[in-house]
């Protein structure tokens, strides 16, 4: 399953690199029909959470282009707290929004930034062996990256809950920081593995944090240079945990 968080217009006193409604919801049918596209021919479920009362209906029809018709889209009414505490806090409430209505503790749930695309799709997207978290985080664990992170339902119902309640961007803790610390404790206590994904993911948009545009040529370039420096990462990963 695909989860594809969403803010059309960025919620009050929210900081974000792009702020025009108009240019992110742009973004957004770009981004809907390539995740349409990819569901069509995976087979995955798409959901899309929204927190800024934006309607579904031109959205949808984004996704209906590509002849996938079959999208769940949750509205998230932000609480106080999590307007707050900041956008990660935002989005931490729309993770646990989505997690609430699964059932099956075993479906793999891949959380995406909305606006974005992974052009590697197919061979980032995959199914996860039991008890396994995939994400990117710095070497020193301090921080995961939030923009792709995939985990089953029971993981992120038992060990990745609750987190708006922990972030504080005013004091420069934001997801990442509070994900990372989750995970940590998680696989210290060997409830989970954490594990690299098999391959980079390409990802292809604008951040709405810095503005970067993920897909400019010198970013690509460096991509080609990393891939065998993240295959060696994987596979001695891979064998020390066998």
């Amino acid at each position: 399953m695909v989860l594809l968080t969403a803010a059309v217009q960025p919620n009050s006193g929210v900081s974000v690199a792009l702020s025009d409604a108009e240019a992110r919801r742009t973004q957004y049918l770009d981004s809907f029909r390539f995740w349409g596209e990819f569901a069509q021919r995976t087979g995955a479920r798409i959901v899309v959470t929204e927190s800024s009362g934006t309607p579904p209906d031109c959205f949808l029809e984004a996704f209906s282009e590509s002849g996938c018709n079959e999208i769940t889209w949750i509205d998230v009414t932000p609480t106080e707290t999590a307007l707050m505490r900041g956008k990660g806090a935002i989005e931490a409430e729309m993770i646990d929004r989505t997690v609430g209505l699964l059932t099956d503790d075993t479906t793999a749930m891949y959380k995406i930034t909305g606006r974005l695309t992974i052009a590697n799709a197919d061979r980032v997207i995959t199914e996860l062996p039991e008890r396994t978290v995939v994400a990117r985080g710095l070497l020193d664990r301090s921080r995961f990256d939030m923009r792709v992170v995939g985990a089953s339902r029971a993981i992120w119902a038992r060990d990745l809950s609750g987190m708006c309640d922990e972030v504080d961007e005013a004091r420069g803790t934001d997801l990442g920081n509070v994900l990372a610390a989750r995970l940590m404790h998680a696989s210290a206590v060997r409830q989970v593995r954490v594990n690299r994904f098999a391959e980079r993911p390409r990802l292809r948009g604008v951040s709405g944090t810095r503005g970067e545009d993920y897909g400019r040529p010198t970013r690509r370039i460096a991509e080609l240079l990393m891939e065998p420096i993240d295959r060696a990462a994987f596979s001695l990963a891979a064998r020390k945990s066998v």
